[in-house]
């Protein structure tokens, strides 16, 4: 018998994407799955949605005792799940219906996770087809090769791997769990997967739709404070340590950023004086112009000079300091 599929689903008051990504999921092309509903919402109109969809069998809605956080919810339903295999996908993602078909061909025994391109769709569903691409240029899938990776653990660091887009072993999932700190965790559970040695497999085919609006999860940012704090400690290969600080290097700036915004100026020193608080402006690869590169150079030297002299000031001024500068500049942009 085919092993059976986890497709969980974390939601918080969006009943409307929701019905989407739950179709998705019951439209798969795989036969044995089972979708898992896990609810934070504190919305009456989720309580009076949920009840009529699970007419399903394989569909089970579970309403959280109270909010879990994004985080916690994924770790509730890695709990719950009965499958062998596990994906969580965003309550605002769609899944393309041979997603878990292709993706379990490639779990052979000692892959760890299997995982595939992915569209980018606006707030009424229709696809960016040139922001998918950039997408997936971004995050180097672009050069990743069919099948078992040979370098899982560089993919990892440049986080090639997007959730909704991940079929994972659910032991793997239960065992190393979500950091429920990280308002986005998947990045660090990824690298944490690799650096153990776990083996990744690729499907470049695009298989999963990733909704991208204002009220996305990942909209709000990453807590990179927090983040940093996880993978800065962890020992990497020579090998692997470019791409270590090619993640850490934009991820440094914003934490300190966050660190003097909220007056944590031990924290935001501490962070300048690391290694990979990056002295030039980070790259991403991409082809710019002269003239976009001299300016991604030049903001990266104002914030490099704010950020050290903020940081020299004491927290009484310094952090006001900031807030004061940065909103300025956030005024000017808008």
């Amino acid at each position: 018998m085919s092993p059976l599929i986890s497709i969980a689903i974390p939601t918080f008051n969006r009943p409307t994407y929701l019905e989407e990504a739950v179709a998705s999921a019951l439209a798969q092309t795989y036969p044995n799955i089972e979708v898992l509903i896990g609810d934070n919402s504190s919305s009456e109109a989720m309580s009076h949605w949920a009840p009529a969809v699970v007419s399903d069998p394989r569909l089970f809605y579970r309403r959280n005792p109270r909010n879990l956080g994004m985080s916690g919810n994924f770790n509730a339903l890695a709990d719950a799940a009965r499958g062998e295999f596990f994906v969580a996908i965003g309550d605002d993602d769609r899944l393309l219906p041979e997603f878990a078909s292709r993706l379990v061909d490639e779990m052979k025994p000692g892959v760890s996770l299997a995982f595939c391109n992915h569209h980018m769709i606006d707030s009424q569903g229709r696809r960016l087809e040139a922001e998918g691409r950039e997408q997936t240029r971004r995050y180097k899938r672009d050069s990743l090769q069919s099948g078992v990776l040979e370098n899982p653990k560089a993919a990892a660091w440049q986080q090639s791997m997007a959730m909704s887009a991940t079929l994972i072993r659910t032991a793997d999932m239960r065992r190393l769990r979500f950091r429920e700190d990280l308002n986005t965790p998947d990045a660090e559970f990824f690298i944490r997967l690799a650096e153990e040695g776990a083996s990744f497999a690729f499907v470049p085919e695009y298989l999963v739709e990733y909704r991208v609006h204002v009220a996305a999860a990942t909209s709000a940012g990453l807590c990179s404070e927090r983040l940093v704090e996880y993978l800065l400690p962890l020992e990497v290969a020579p090998a692997v340590e470019p791409y270590k600080k090619q993640l850490l290097g934009p991820l440094m700036m914003n934490a300190v950023s966050r660190c003097l915004r909220s007056g944590e100026r031990e924290r935001a020193k501490r962070l300048l004086h690391s290694a990979y608080y990056p002295i030039w402006a980070p790259s991403d690869s991409a082809p710019h112009s002269p003239a976009k590169r001299l300016a991604e150079a030049t903001e990266h030297a104002i914030k490099f000079g704010l950020q050290h002299f903020c940081a020299s000031l004491p927290t009484a001024i310094g952090s006001p300091a900031y807030r004061v500068v940065r909103a300025a500049k956030d005024w000017a942009r808008s």
